[in-house]
């Protein structure tokens, strides 16, 4: 019981230091959680889930199976199975049209077993949000064949993402994204750390911003490199990286805004977040 309560001690902590790093340090400080009587866990969102190494442990540490999935928030839905492939089968299909580009020169690749692309994808029953050719950066491979459980259908496995975040697991209070490469604002001028780092500085200084509360855990803004950001906490807060890809990590222009009167956008400015960039 003990150990047990330990367990319930440190979940409570789950809140103030984030799932990755709470999750890596419990299993470096040895404590059961198998104890807990989880049966299943599911990864959507977290780095790993998808990697046998790190399944290995999570599965091991939990005394539990893992199962991986993607699009809690969008209609291109994944959901991981028993096969021993740890693949991802599209349970979707039937309202929303996957698409694999070449990453390089945007062409599009067919959908054979094997095939592998940046991905694209097309809402057909959404209202509230019908993305056309939506990309996410993150690159695909996908599988025709059949699968091991039994289930008909296009199974994939995510290879990479374009959205690159790092956590310090020591403190919980460092965060470093890189941002995209090769972005451009509507007005011509280029997007870069300098400009990340003024937009979020924005959000947060700007007089009546709504979005400062949202940037309240963080204390500075470090441009590290042209394509790198470094986000100094005040504490460990884990609903910040949700909370950036929302309108607080919106980016503006910093030309458009420095050339206008009052320093807010009138026109002609279109924002671009640092991790979603819609397909051409």
């Amino acid at each position: 019981m003990s150990s047990l309560n330990g367990a319930a001690a440190d979940l409570a902590d789950l809140s103030s230091q984030g799932y990755e790093p709470w999750l890596f340090q419990t299993m470096l400080n040895e404590l059961s959680v198998s104890e807990l009587g989880i049966e299943m866990v599911m990864c959507g969102g977290e780095p790993g889930a998808g990697l046998k190494d790190v399944r290995a442990r999570i599965e091991t540490a939990y005394g539990a199976k893992l199962y991986d999935n993607s699009g809690a928030v969008h209609t291109f839905h994944g959901v991981g199975c028993n096969s021993p492939e740890q693949m991802m089968h599209l349970v979707s299909e039937d309202y929303c049209v996957l698409e694999l580009l070449d990453p390089e020169t945007k062409s599009v690749v067919e959908l054979r077993d094997g095939a592998t692309g940046e991905m694209v994808f097309t809402y057909l029953d959404i209202e509230g949000t019908p993305f056309l050719r939506y990309s996410l950066g993150d690159v695909l491979q996908v599988f025709t064949s059949p699968c091991g459980c039994g289930r008909p259908g296009l199974r994939f496995k995510i290879l990479s993402g374009d959205d690159q975040i790092w956590l310090d697991n020591s403190s919980g209070k460092t965060v470093i994204i890189k941002l995209r490469p090769n972005v451009v604002f509507h007005d011509g001028e280029k997007f870069d750390a300098e400009a990340a780092k003024y937009s979020l500085e924005r959000q947060m200084t700007m007089q009546g911003s709504f979005r400062r509360p949202e940037l309240g855990s963080v204390a500075s803004i470090e441009a590290v490199d042209p394509l790198t950001i470094k986000l100094n906490l005040k504490a460990p807060f884990s609903p910040l990286i949700a909370q950036l890809t929302d309108r607080a990590g919106m980016m503006v222009s910093p030309a458009a805004i420095k050339a206008s009167r009052t320093g807010s956008v009138l026109n002609g400015l279109i924002m671009a977040s640092i991790f979603f960039t819609a397909a051409n």
